[in-house]
């Protein structure tokens, strides 16, 4: 009973937070297109100063180091390689101090650097790492045109000790970066840096912290107004509208000149764009991050939502209505068959067309000596059992429920043991029954309430008619037919009520 009362409140508390789901599913992705901007770019906030928190850890490291050491030939190898294995979204990192310079990049699974200390570069010494480990290596002339190295140093140094963002897209990127840089002072000296940022690389983060901004234009604005776009929208129409989007928001922004939090909506072609724009730390060089969704990927994203809600409801229903049919109807062969094997749970229940208690199996207390009729009226309630809907028998319990045990049967057998006692009553089955029913439909166990030792004997429900041989002195054999009723073990007489019996009983099942 506990098993079908946890099971129960399984499947509804499933049913309730599908059904909570469903009611909600319009709420969580908000009725309102403002609230639900609103509420995703907090998300993707959270996201962007993780990120730039990281990225600030690593700038304090390269900048410690490199007013800490003296330079050489390897400018702070180790730890830059270092860090492009532990951020995904560098692509490249260029480092510079006077005539020491130090370039690593990502190519394909593994990472290149070359390092020189010449003023004027020209053969270069490269190596490849895979997993920080050396792989190989290769010299090269190193094009400082084609590395853009002269306009970083010049855009980045004339930033001292700011962060300084910039689109960028060299020739030999395949992907679309960003440009980050920051420059300090060593002495005399500056310190250039230049990370450039996989824009692809960031967009997949921001779609997996979250995934319903598929649509949505998210981007970032430094404080000389330059929009830095962090991903680009997956699905058309929007993916064409990317840059002329970023110039109509911000010319909003300059008209609002807002310095909180806040959300707007603007149009462009048609289409009716959600803003939230969300204020970044300043010391990182950028003012705000924005998200701007278009309206009618608001609306199918709501009824995707809802749509996906009720199909997962309809389902569930559908699932739960077929497993309890599929219940009901095996219930129906088991019902008052207890599902614990445990003498209290058994006892608790009376004798019924499903359960019967038996003294003994052989051991007749009232004339105190054994009595093979008794094991006929065993077996005739075993074939009872199978023709009807099964059933559990209890051998050693009288009929007030009082336990008595079989000790009385283990001492009228040759050897007083378990294990000798089930031998008997299987050989007695066997010789009743035959061997393929006794195994593939009765199931035997034995049970201990103190010194009590009781017998369990479990019948399943037979898939053919179950007849009872019996033979009289001086007789020929008869071929007896058992059903439950009630309580008890009723022998059936009339060929007609058999054959009826057996036609609905048996002949429906086999259909």
């Amino acid at each position: 009973m506990a098993k079908k009362w946890i099971l129960g409140s399984l499947v509804l508390a499933v049913h309730v937070a599908v059904l909570w789901y469903w009611l909600l599913s319009s709420i969580s992705i908000s009725p309102y297109a403002d609230e639900l901007v609103s509420n995703k770019s907090d998300i993707l906030l959270t996201e962007v100063n993780a990120f730039y928190k990281r990225v600030d850890g690593y700038i304090e490291q390269i900048s410690s180091k490199t007013k800490a050491n003296k330079y050489n030939d390897v400018f702070e190898q180790d730890l830059l390689l270092k860090i492009m294995e532990s951020e995904s979204s560098f692509h490249s990192i260029y480092l510079a101090k006077g005539p020491y310079k130090t370039y690593i990049a990502r190519d394909e699974a593994s990472v290149i650097m070359a390092s020189d200390s010449t003023s004027h570069v020209d053969i270069v010494h490269w190596n490849r790492f895979e997993k920080s480990k050396a792989i190989s290596q290769w010299e090269e002339f190193f094009d400082e045109k084609k590395y853009h190295i002269q306009h970083l140093n010049q855009v980045i140094n004339a930033h001292l000790n700011q962060y300084v963002w910039l689109p960028h897209r060299a020739a030999f990127i395949q992907q679309e970066v960003m440009l980050l840089g920051k420059s300090w002072a060593v002495g005399s000296d500056t310190v250039t840096l230049a990370l450039r940022l996989n824009r692809e690389i960031i967009a997949k983060k921001l779609k997996e912290a979250s995934p319903e901004l598929k649509d949505a234009f998210v981007f970032m604005m430094n404080p000389q107004g330059t929009v830095l776009f962090l991903n680009r929208p997956q699905t058309e129409p929007f993916a064409h509208l990317h840059d002329s989007v970023a110039g109509v928001i911000y010319n909003d922004l300059i008209r609002f000149k807002s310095d909180s939090n806040r959300v707007f909506s603007v149009t462009y072609r048609n289409y009716t764009l959600w803003v939230a724009q969300r204020l970044v730390n300043p010391q990182m060089g950028v003012n705000s991050l924005l998200v701007a969704l278009p309206n009618s990927s608001f609306l199918e994203m709501k009824s995707n939502s809802q749509s996906f809600g009720m199909w997962a409801y309809l389902l569930l229903l559908v699932l739960t209505i077929v497993g309890v049919l599929i219940w009901y109807l095996n219930s129906k062969r088991t019902k008052n068959i207890p599902s614990n094997h445990s003498i209290e749970e058994l006892l608790s229940a009376n004798e019924n067309s499903h359960l019967e208690f038996k003294s003994s199996l052989r051991w007749d207390y009232r004339q105190n000596k054994t009595n093979p009729e008794l094991e006929y009226v065993i077996m005739k309630t075993i074939a009872a059992f199978g023709n009807s809907d099964g059933g559990i028998l209890l051998i050693g319990v009288d009929d007030d429920k009082n336990i008595l045990g079989i000790e009385p049967d283990l001492l009228s057998l040759k050897k007083p043991t378990g294990d000798f006692f089930e031998i008997y009553t299987r050989n007695l089955l066997h010789k009743y029954f035959g061997v393929r029913y006794t195994s593939e439909f009765i199931r035997m166990d034995f049970l201990r309430d103190g010194a009590n030792e009781i017998c369990l004997i479990e019948v399943l429900r037979a898939d053919e008619p179950v007849f009872l041989k019996t033979q009289e002195k001086g007789a020929a054999p008869v071929e007896k037919f058992y059903v439950r009723s009630g309580n008890s073990s009723q022998q059936m007489e009339s060929l007609k009520d058999i054959n009826d019996y057996i036609f609905s009983r048996f002949k429906k099942d086999s259909k």
